[in-house]
């Protein structure tokens, strides 16, 4: 008898609450499980942290001849933001492995965002942002817009990124530049604003009113769902 696909999500969440009743478990008896000990899995309180995935494009970098920087700064500054990091990924420039990954964190993994960075500019091995309209179900250009007129205040030369922001199913996918600086200067831009969109993907926007109180000049915003 096969399983369908919600029978695998059920499996999957009852798996989670178990483990995390074993944890509790074992706490209790200070680290010792014993024979026929009783376990009642309990569902999670409050909303699960936002989860997401950074791909850095780079042929030099997948071949190891330069130090990806700019991914590991993009990973600091969503963890400083609450978001869990589930994976980071070092692939060459071009069409088939980002493809493939995006369609598996998508349709797969089901994570709430994507970040990429690298293979945004002009030269024929700079695809992401064609690969990323490839996997795309609907557009969010505000998105890209946003980040390019943040840049554009900086340099000049902003306006060669041709990053886009994309959505399948409940996932979103931005494409931010190769450079540490502006994959800093790009975060600036959307990384306060991101929770919103985020939290509309999951359905669980209830007023779209923006709260000051979680807004700060020149500061870091932690999002206040997990802070």
């Amino acid at each position: 008898m096969g399983f369908t696909q919600l029978d695998k999500n059920k499996n999957d969440i009852m798996a989670d609450a178990g483990e995390e009743a074993v944890a509790r478990r074992q706490a209790a008896a200070g680290g010792r499980i014993r024979a026929n000990d009783a376990m009642e899995p309990e569902a999670r309180t409050g909303p699960r942290p936002y989860q997401a995935a950074v791909i850095t494009l780079s042929d030099q970098g997948a071949r190891g001849e330069r130090e990806d920087l700019s991914g590991p700064a993009i990973v600091r500054r969503l963890a400083a933001a609450g978001y869990e990091i589930v994976e980071t990924l070092l692939l060459p420039d071009g069409e088939h492995p980002l493809r493939e990954q995006l369609l598996r964190l998508c349709d797969q993994r089901r994570l709430d965002l994507i970040l990429t960075t690298g293979g945004t500019g002009f030269t024929p091995r700079d695809q992401t942002p064609e690969v990323t309209l490839s996997v795309a179900e609907r557009q969010a250009p505000g998105i890209a817009e946003a980040i390019r007129a943040h840049s554009l205040r900086i340099t000049r030369r902003a306006m060669f990124s041709r990053g886009v922001a994309v959505l399948r199913g409940k996932t979103l996918i931005v494409n931010l530049p190769g450079s540490p600086k502006a994959v800093q200067e790009s975060l600036d831009a959307i990384l306060d604003e991101l929770p919103h969109g985020l939290d509309m993907l999951r359905n669980s926007v209830q007023n779209c009113a923006r709260d000051e109180r979680f807004y700060g000049q020149g500061q870091e915003r932690v999002n206040p769902r997990f802070a």
